[in-house]
């Protein structure tokens, strides 16, 4: 696929998206808002899941780790 130096976004969109390597980002109250098909894979959630229904903080974080992530959301 080629792209114009212009599309930097696109480029951005693309390598994400067809990245082997997973990647997600979320907001601090636990909300996925970007993930890539590899991460969909490691959790074994859709990529629709990922966006509308699962938390980060409470179905992907381990329960011992939980309250170190909420202090630090802070």
């Amino acid at each position: 696929m080629q792209f114009e130096i212009s599309d930097h976004k696109q480029v951005i969109d693309y390598l994400l998206a067809n990245s082997p390597q997973p990647f997600a980002a979320g907001t601090v109250d636990g909300k996925i808002v970007l993930a890539n098909a590899a991460f969909a894979n490691l959790t074994g959630y859709t990529l629709d899941e990922l966006h509308q229904s699962v938390s980060w903080r409470d179905n992907l974080t381990p329960p011992k780790d939980l309250e170190l992530e909420i202090a630090q959301a802070r």
